[in-house]
């Protein structure tokens, strides 16, 4: 039973991750590059936070609403912690003798 919830929250990771990143390159970058970004926007991801910030400020400065900015935080956060809950739930799982 184990095995099952530590395969689907591993997927779950997955594709939270494809869709975080395709998000960034969906809607952040493009408004990025509008503004005068330099390339590669979207394509680094220890970037992303500080673009997402960029991303935040331009939304400001436009006097657009900011909750995109903050949907995307927040998925952006539950991805991290999910792979450090998923990365520990491997860790712990290769480390314990069977039982």
């Amino acid at each position: 039973m184990q095995n099952h919830i530590l395969i689907g929250l591993t997927v779950m990771l997955i594709g939270s991750t494809i869709s975080t990143f395709l998000v960034h390159w969906l809607i952040v970058s493009p408004l990025l590059y509008k503004d005068g970004s330099r390339f590669p926007t979207g394509v680094l991801p220890w970037r992303m936070f500080r673009e997402l910030n960029r991303y935040r400020d331009v939304l400001r400065a436009r006097s657009e609403s900011l909750s995109p900015y903050y949907i995307i935080l927040l998925l952006r956060w539950f991805n991290l912690l999910l792979a450090v809950v998923v990365g520990l739930m491997w860790l712990t799982r290769y480390n314990s003798p069977p039982t």
